[in-house]
Formats: structure tokens, C-alpha cells, sequence
């Protein structure tokens, strides 16, 4: 799907680190600042409906998280 140094959105991928059916795992590097990132990418061709809703509920509730670092 995607290879290293790839560009996605505002990341640039380094490494896959790891791969299931319908997502990838990647840690990447945000364009600029360099910040790095773990980026999950959905094959849309493989995921089904429900499971795209509960990947992006999941999604939702990690983005609520505040942590230090």
C-alpha cells in the first residue's frame, strides 16, 4: 500500500511497524516540525462499514487522551 518515506497528508512515513488485514501501523515524522507520530492507514478496499465506525469511535476516544509527553 504505502512504502517508507512516503508523504500522507502532513506526515512523512519511516517505518512500518506493523500490519493486519484492513490497517497499517507506520511511525512517521510530521512535515516541518518533525514530530514524531504513530499513524494508523485503513485499506478502505478491505474494511467493512462496521468496522470502519468502530475504528474511528476508538479513534475518537484516543484523541481525548492529555498526556505530558
Amino acid at each position: 500500500m504505502y512504502s517508507s518515506g512516503a508523504i500522507v497528508g502532513r506526515y512523512q512515513l519511516v517505518e512500518l511497524l506493523g500490519e493486519r488485514r484492513t490497517t497499517a501501523l507506520w511511525r512517521a515524522e510530521e512535515e516541518g516540525g518533525g514530530r514524531p507520530v504513530a499513524l494508523v492507514l485503513v485499506n478502505r478496499l478491505k474494511i467493512k462499514t462496521h468496522q470502519m465506525a468502530r475504528f474511528l469511535k476508538h479513534m475518537e476516544r484516543l484523541s481525548l487522551i492529555d498526556h505530558p509527553n
